[in-house]
This record gives structure tokens, sequence and C-alpha cells, in this order.
């Protein structure tokens, strides 16, 4: 069972259509700690617990019940939104940004020169396998 905190920046998500109530969904960038690979929220999930497009969070996401469907499931949480200066203070404590892919629990380090400025030698191996 997962249950992690992690620093997360909430985007526009452009691969998903409007929910019922015509918001738009929203990916979470993971900028330190680890969080799974199912991470695009609907718009309205993301604006009831408080999420803005552009901000950065701390925040809380553990594993609930399976979906037939849909498989694991995760509920994620804001813990409230950090300044440039929490960000630096608190990144080092939660580690490297790391995706746990739910479907076949593979570790991704998402740290690469190319993507992230403060990256050193890793690589990103299954990014492309966002929320699938």
């Amino acid at each position: 069972m997962i249950n992690e905190l992690f620093i997360g920046k909430v985007n526009q998500f452009y691969g998903g259509e409007p929910d019922v109530n015509g918001k738009n969904p929203v990916i979470i960038d993971v900028l330190a700690g680890k969080c799974p690979n199912k991470r695009v929220l609907s718009g309205t999930v993301a604006e009831s617990i408080g999420l803005t497009v552009g901000k950065i969070y701390l925040m809380n996401v553990y594993e609930i019940e399976e979906d037939v469907t849909y498989g694991r499931q995760f509920r994620f949480n804001s813990l409230g939104e950090l300044s440039v200066l929490d960000f630096l203070e608190i990144r080092d404590k939660l580690g490297r940004p790391v995706l746990i892919d739910v479907t076949n629990e593979v570790l991704d380090d998402l740290m690469d020169d190319e993507k992230h400025p403060s990256a050193s030698k890793s690589k990103v191996t299954n990014f492309e396998k966002l929320n699938r």
C-alpha cells in the first residue's frame, strides 16, 4: 500500500476531456519525493482539494480500494501551497522525484539533465507510462 509525501506542481493536462462539471483535468508533476504514476486528476477533484494550476504544493497520496475497471486507485491531499523558499528547504528532505509505476512496481527516477535543472546522472525509464 502506498502512502507518500511529495512536492508537486499542478499543470493543465491536455490529454483528456473536461469532466462532468466542465472542469479540465490536471496532472501533478513530481518535484521531490515519491508518487504513483497515476497522477492525473479530474478538474473537479483538483478544485475540491484546493489545487490551482501553476502552483506548488506539499502533498500526501495514499492508496484506496482498487477499482475493478480502473485498477489501483489513489487519494491525493494538499497539505498546503509552498513558496519557493519552502520548496528549497523541503525538497532535500523528501529526496529526488520518483514515479512509482503502479502497474509493475518499478521506481522511475525523474531526474534527467535535460528535464530538471538540478539533475545528475539518472535517466527517466518509463516516464511515458503516465496514468495508464
